[in-house]
């Protein structure tokens, strides 16, 4: 399990006026149950512009969401012609 604080601090800085997705929002995801709810509650505290997902959607539903993440991502990239090679990203 990586550390809240890492979560946190790479969502802020991918979000930042200065990062790659800027004014972006960030979707907290998690299985069902206490101990998936407590390993989000800091991140979701410290990201209060956060979607809340936890314990909400089947695995399914989450393939769903990432995957039309990824896609409006790699479109906003081209859209604004972010240099994938700068970044070291690949868009798919």
């Amino acid at each position: 399990m990586w550390p809240a604080g890492r979560f946190i601090a790479l969502a802020q800085k991918l979000t930042g006026p200065e990062g790659l997705l800027p004014g972006a929002r960030i979707a907290i995801l998690g299985g069902p149950g206490d101990a998936e709810r407590e390993m989000a509650t800091p991140a979701l505290a410290a990201l209060p512009e956060a979607v809340d997902l936890v314990g909400v959607l089947s695995l399914p539903e989450v393939a769903a969401v990432l995957a039309r993440a990824l896609a409006r991502w790699a479109y906003r990239g081209r859209e604004e012609d972010v240099n994938w090679r700068k970044t070291g990203l690949q868009p798919f």
